[in-house]
């Protein structure tokens, strides 16, 4: 199929396009690459693989959506917790319980008693 497309480029580059129709040899290498002369098999993976990729772009945009949403509440000093739960939930993640986080406790440091000096 590749030697039949490339065949194709190379006739259609030396046929000015006014006469591609008109054509008979490039006629002919089109109608071998539409007839049952090439297997419809790699055509039809083909589509189903370009139908993958659309989906996969079409989740992947939803997923960039939420993460700028996501940015935009923490710059904006906005409570994130029912978005990230919304997030999650649209993850498929189960979400757990948080816990807001303290500050650790600094252990303030001793003060060494003073030896007279020697």
């Amino acid at each position: 199929m590749k030697n039949l497309l490339d065949a194709e480029k190379e006739r259609a580059a030396l046929v000015p396009p006014q006469h591609r129709d008109a054509d008979q040899v490039l006629g002919g290498i089109r109608q071998k690459l539409n007839d049952g002369i090439v297997s419809k098999k790699p055509r039809a993976d083909f589509a189903g693989a370009e139908a993958a990729l659309e989906k996969a772009r079409a989740d992947h945009g939803s997923y960039v959506a939420m993460a700028n949403l996501l940015a935009a509440y923490v710059q904006a000093g906005r409570d994130t917790t029912a978005l990230e739960t919304a997030i999650a939930q649209a993850l498929g993640i189960a979400v757990q319980p948080v816990q807001p986080v303290q500050a650790p406790v600094q252990a303030q440091p001793q003060a060494r008693a003073q030896q007279p000096p020697a």
